[in-house]
């Protein structure tokens, strides 16, 4: 047999001579491992280690007598917090991007609330964002008047060529690498589309996936905020409060992955409406807040509306009903007359003593209750009454 082979057969006293002068002295050691080392000398062995369990079960004491870390609540009642994902989501257009801007910027300033919900304490953010580029950027800080003081507090990404490739290793380990030493308390994506090719079950979970880890390597273990788009409306959508998730467009996987999900949507479909409402629409670990409206300012931020018209967004019966259709062909004097949306607005409110949203839908040429009754005149852009609204207010008072 030649030198250096185990037999598992022989006595210990043949494997002292069998290998020769260099097998003589490992006697003490294992017959098996003998082997390996007389057969492979240059193998790279592993040291034992003690494996960490992949899954720990507590008991209900232990749970009990759990204490939630200091700061683990970034927003609301569990809305953002340390670790967990929260998905921001709405039309394109409505605004996603600088409600979410806005947080960062109150947080980063100390303010105590963003869009009604309280900000626990100053935290710092980092915006990893592929949509807005420096012009966009540069006027939004502008907007700010002096950002010099958010510089330690908040980190915005240029806009990354091409997708942001969260299924890249180098760019994750860039990401991580700017990430460590800034220690943001929160860290936004926007917008989820920019991650991902295709958003099915499959690409969704594997890019979840990569963001807790993200989370877990960055040390101060940041909260998550996706910002997300809505599908497209369908015929016949009246989605309202919890109801508003189903509306997220792609896998079902990115509401249940989500510990909460706020969505912001616009009140009517007019281009000069102002108006959103923020919902509520998932919060696993805290209480549903009520919805809310606001106004959009020309800086991008946005004000509270008091006076907003819920019976009249909703659809509802109510004051909207004080618009009737002879309102319609008075106001624009049975056909004589033509305006722009927000004056006919601004007049059919002084009219009937509706509110803003209830005038706007109103006028809605598209899906309003007064559809048949109005049309756009493209080319001046102003509204008018169609061809069956000049026929209905054949009989109307033209002297009115």
């Amino acid at each position: 047999m030649s030198g250096g082979f185990y037999d598992p057969l022989a006595s210990g006293e043949s494997q002292k001579t069998a290998g020769g002068e260099g097998i003589a002295d490992t006697a003490a050691v294992p017959a098996f491992q003998r082997s390996i080392e007389a057969d492979f000398p240059d193998a790279q062995r592993k040291e034992k280690t003690v494996r960490k369990p992949l899954i720990e079960f507590l008991r209900p004491s232990e749970i009990a007598e759990y204490v939630t870390p200091p700061n683990h609540f970034l927003v609301g009642d569990s809305l953002i917090q340390r670790g967990a994902m929260t998905i921001f989501a709405g039309p394109g257009g409505v605004g996603k991007s600088r409600a979410v801007f806005s947080l960062a910027v109150a947080a980063a300033r100390g303010e105590s609330s963003w869009m009604g919900f309280p900000i626990h304490f100053g935290f710092k953010t980092m915006v990893v964002q592929s949509e807005n580029g420096l012009p966009r950027l540069s006027k939004d800080f502008q907007n700010l008047g002096d950002a010099s003081g958010l510089d330690g507090r908040l980190l915005v990404s240029a806009p990354p060529d091409g997708m942001i490739a969260m299924n890249n290793p180098d760019f994750r380990q860039d990401l991580i690498a700017a990430a460590t030493p800034f220690g943001p308390d929160m860290i936004v994506f926007d917008p989820l589309n920019s991650m991902v090719s295709d958003s099915q079950e499959r690409d969704i979970i594997e890019l979840f996936k990569f963001l807790r880890q993200l989370a877990g390597e960055v040390g101060t273990n940041p909260a998550l905020l996706v910002v997300h788009h809505l599908r497209k409306p369908r015929e016949g959508d009246k989605h309202r409060g919890r109801s508003m998730a189903n509306l997220l467009a792609g896998s079902y996987v990115i509401t249940s992955s989500a510990r909460a999900v706020m969505t912001l949507q616009a009140a009517t479909d007019a281009e000069d409406d102002p108006h959103t409402v923020l919902t509520v629409a998932k919060c696993n670990d805290g209480v549903m807040a009520p919805r809310s409206a606001w106004r959009r300012t020309d800086g991008g931020f946005f004000t509270h509306a008091d006076d907003f018209d819920w019976t009249a967004f909703d659809g509802q019966s109510g004051p909207v009903t004080k618009i009737r259709e002879e309102h319609i062909l008075k106001l624009f004097n049975y056909g004589k007359r033509s305006m722009t949306q927000a004056v006919a607005a601004k007049q059919l409110m002084e009219m009937t003593d509706c509110g803003r949203s209830a005038a706007y839908g109103a006028l809605d040429y598209q899906k309003g209750r007064f559809a048949l009754l109005i049309e756009p005149d493209l080319m001046s852009g102003v509204l008018r009454l169609s061809a069956e609204g000049i026929s209905r207010s054949q009989d109307g008072d033209e002297d009115d």
